[in-house]
């Protein structure tokens, strides 16, 4: 197992990089960092391009590091390396997930966008598609949820980053195995799912909102949850065939967007 001592090292310092979005997108690789989120990569079917171990740590994991491109290097260089504040001392590589597909307004994706249309004629649980979710706690608790909770798809639309750290540890191994679809444009969103569903609801209040309990979700479904602060936007909203709410107590301003989203889900499974 080759050995690395210095932080300047350029193997170091280019993965180091990947703790940025523009470097991770340019290289589409991401970082997973730790025990339980590494083995959880692993178990998706996922193959690391490099894994880092901390020279101290090393014995305290039983992974196969002679199957993949393994490279032991000092605390000090692995803290170069780490975006956590208590680092487990190991870390891969990992090209982007076949389960995550950009279909952002370009050239280059304008095939997987309709690739993407024809899958999602087939509809079983719904989806949940979220609109300018900034919150990578709550971006990874929806695809946590929806995992869970057989949900077909989850679009982010101009949300956070499903490849932050933050994000990761939310989604726990979800992130590896959930269906997701990042793109920038809310109506191309709404285009997606209107060829399997039958009804698009948005979660929001006005004045012809009925309640969560009086929707309908035995017929395929997606619903949109919106920004933690300024729930969805106008476009969304006109986009969508009902505005449906959560019934809270009189006592409580608003739900976390991830909580909401997760009760929607679970209606949606319901049926």
């Amino acid at each position: 197992m080759q050995t690395i001592t210095s932080r300047n090292n350029p193997l170091i310092v280019e993965t180091a990089k990947l703790k940025m979005k523009k470097y991770r997108d340019l290289k589409k690789s991401f970082i997973v960092e730790g025990k339980k989120l590494f083995g959880e990569a692993l178990s998706a079917g996922m193959l690391p391009s490099c894994v880092f171990v901390c020279e101290d740590s090393a014995e305290c994991f039983d992974f196969p590091f002679e199957k993949f491109n393994t490279v032991s290097v000092t605390r000090e260089v692995y803290e170069k390396l780490t975006a956590e504040k208590s680092p487990q001392g190991i870390l891969g590589v990992f090209p982007y997930g076949e389960n995550i597909i950009s279909i952002d307004n370009n050239e280059e994706n304008a095939e997987n966008f309709n690739n993407v249309k024809k899958v999602f004629k087939s509809v079983t649980n719904g989806y949940i598609i979220i609109e300018n979710m900034q919150d990578s706690g709550n971006v990874g608790t929806v695809i946590r949820t929806a995992l869970a909770f057989g949900i077909d798809a989850v679009i982010c639309v101009s949300s956070a980053d499903v490849y932050n750290p933050k994000t990761m540890r939310a989604a726990m191994g979800a992130l590896f195995r959930m269906k997701t679809v990042l793109c920038s444009d809310i109506v191309q969103a709404a285009e997606i799912v209107r060829k399997g569903c039958k009804k698009i609801y948005a979660a929001a209040l006005h004045n012809d909102s009925i309640s969560i309990d009086e929707a309908d979700f035995s017929v395929p479904c997606a619903v949109m949850i919106g920004n933690e602060g300024n729930g969805l936007t106008e476009k969304a909203l006109e986009i969508c065939d009902k505005s449906v709410i959560i019934p809270i107590s009189v006592n409580s301003e608003s739900l976390n967007a991830g909580v909401a989203a997760a009760i929607f889900m679970d209606h949606m499974r319901r049926g």
